[in-house]
């Protein structure tokens, strides 16, 4: 039995090892400190605007609000001089628009050497991202920066993207993640409303495009910060039955110790986290956890009243027993917890 946990606790380790971590972060040809690079040459349509985004900077994910701070080069290149991108073109996704800091050195836009126009500036604020926490505090979170000219619908104005329309720069760090390669992605959306305007129709559809920028959360650190507290909370609870049987009060003592301490620890480590309306992996660890702590304290007290009407010896051979099917239950419960959140 002590084996059967033991793999099913080391199988649930190694689906986090092994879970999959994404595309490492592209190389390019931007070097450290770099000014993003100006378009290559792409044929423009009168209706299309060439567009890049710059990630300069990512400087913190708020959980509690799906939120995180980040600082972009956006840049534009087009043909009709009766599109104007530079004014006409908003973040969707801002999460408090008054934090938004746009700066360019180009007051207008500048003629290119093939006749086209091109606009750069640098936009740093506060995007909204709804962060999937279910595998909380393993997984992937995609933080999101989405663009839509406000303007025209997409028959008079279309994204289109070339070979530099997306870098990042390689010496970004974001404390507590692992940064994955980012994607730009261009799509058409429909809000389904004329917002009232009898010269527009519900199926209008609009040009956007989203950068997408993944991050993971880092393996060996989480498990050493979350999962091994945990797992020694609950061994030292199980010490209980190492304690004599007619010792009521210090049994009762260390099951509450343990079971008070986990739930502090419980509370700090989903303290920053947003209400949700599903449990995360977290909490069904420490569920799972303290079902089982819980369960030591009736044991215990069941071995108490044994010594009392059989005698001392019987509840020894009752606790060592116990203790076995107590580490044994919890190991098989949290190795295949573990393992059906991240493989579901």
């Amino acid at each position: 039995m002590l084996v059967l946990a033991g793999v099913t606790l080391l199988v649930g380790v190694i689906t986090l090892v092994l879970w999959p971590t994404g595309t490492g972060r592209p190389g390019g040809s931007i070097g450290p400190g770099e000014a993003p690079p100006r378009p290559t040459s792409v044929p423009i349509a009168d209706d299309e605007v060439l567009m890049g985004v710059y990630v300069e900077n990512l400087q913190v994910v708020i959980p509690e609000t799906n939120s995180f701070t980040g600082d972009v080069y956006v840049w534009y290149r087009w043909s009709n001089p009766d599109l104007r991108p530079n004014e006409t073109v908003e973040f969707m996704n801002l999460y408090e628009a008054w934090q938004l800091v746009t700066w360019s050195a180009l007051e207008e836009p500048i003629e290119q050497p093939d006749g086209t126009r091109y606009y750069v500036a640098r936009h740093q604020g506060a995007f909204n991202s709804a962060l999937q926490l279910r595998n909380y505090p393993f997984g992937t979170q995609e933080l999101r920066v989405v663009l839509e000219d406000f303007e025209s619908e997409v028959g008079a104005f279309r994204f289109i993207t070339g070979p530099d329309s997306l870098g990042i720069d390689p010496e970004i760090s974001l404390p507590g993640y692992h940064i994955l390669a980012p994607s730009l992605a261009i799509t058409q959306f429909a809000y389904g409303t004329n917002f009232g305007d009898l010269d527009s129709t519900a199926d209008e559809r609009y040009s956007r495009a989203t950068v997408t920028i993944p991050i993971r959360h880092p393996v060996v650190t989480n498990v050493i910060k979350y999962l091994v507290p945990i797992i020694l909370v609950v061994i030292a609870s199980a010490l209980i039955f190492q304690v004599p049987p007619n010792m009521v009060e210090a049994r009762i003592g260390l099951s509450i110790t343990a079971l008070l301490t986990l739930v502090a620890m419980q509370w700090s480590s989903t303290d920053g986290l947003p209400l949700m309306s599903y449990l995360t992996l977290l909490d069904a660890l420490y569920l799972v956890s303290l079902v089982f702590i819980l369960g030591s304290l009736i044991a215990g007290l069941r071995v108490s009243w044994i010594a009392r009407d059989h005698g001392e010896e019987a509840a020894i051979t009752v606790d060592e027993r116990s203790m076995v099917v107590y580490l044994v239950g919890f190991g098989l419960a949290f190795g295949a917890t573990l393992t059906a959140f991240l493989l579901t």
